[in-house]
């Protein structure tokens, strides 16, 4: 799905026409309504995480009216046990999809530490969601709120990071959370700035 995505995204830029994007409006909308399924689907599991803390009541600003749930949420993040949660959650979801039943063997153990290498700096990019539940967001209850783009960054990192090639991959953003998570992981040199991109390609600004 994502290398899909990355091709639907370079058909749409050929010679940097916007017109482009008349021609696979259809592709366009498939995408958005594929994003907010995702999102909704993750917001959904922390919707039922809340209502096991609070009496099967939903209420996003929970952390922030309990402060001791609200350290040990931050304690556990900064453990790195979370992350590790997240990509099992993502392990197990693609063995749901694919028809299969997930256990915790030592061969799937060996296949989550192999995921977790080649896609962490996408599966850390989880907790900038995961810190605003912790802050008692209340627009984490609306998918189509801005705080839920992180989901669609994170779905730019996995696209990145899924090609065989991708040595010979740069990402083009000004998004701060990837540049920042791709530079903690020692990534930093597949990132272009936007002016660094126009710069190396020739492009004239208006």
């Amino acid at each position: 799905m994502y290398s899909q995505v990355l091709d639907l995204t370079v058909v749409l830029t050929k010679n940097y026409d916007v017109n482009n994007i008349k021609q696979y409006s259809e592709q366009i909308e498939t995408v958005r309504k594929q994003l907010l399924f995702e999102k909704d689907e993750i917001r959904t599991n922390y919707e039922n995480y809340l209502k096991s803390l609070n009496k099967n009541v939903t209420d996003w600003e929970y952390f922030k009216k309990n402060k001791t749930d609200r350290k040990e949420w931050f304690k556990t993040l900064k453990s790195g046990k979370t992350s590790f949660l997240v990509a099992e959650g993502l392990m197990i979801r693609a063995f749901n999809l694919t028809d299969q039943e997930y256990k915790r063997t030592q061969e799937n153990f060996e296949k989550l530490v192999d995921f977790i290498n080649q896609f962490y700096p996408a599966i850390l990019m989880n907790e900038l969601i995961l810190e605003q539940l912790g802050h008692g967001t209340l627009s984490l209850s609306d998918v189509e709120d801005g705080k839920w783009n992180t989901i669609n960054d994170i779905s730019i990192m996995f696209g990145m990071l899924y090609f065989s090639d991708r040595d010979n991959k740069v990402l083009v953003t000004e998004d701060k959370a990837i540049r920042n998570c791709l530079n903690d992981n020692g990534m930093g040199h597949k990132l272009l700035s936007l002016l660094e991109f126009k710069n190396k390609m020739e492009i004239k600004t208006l």
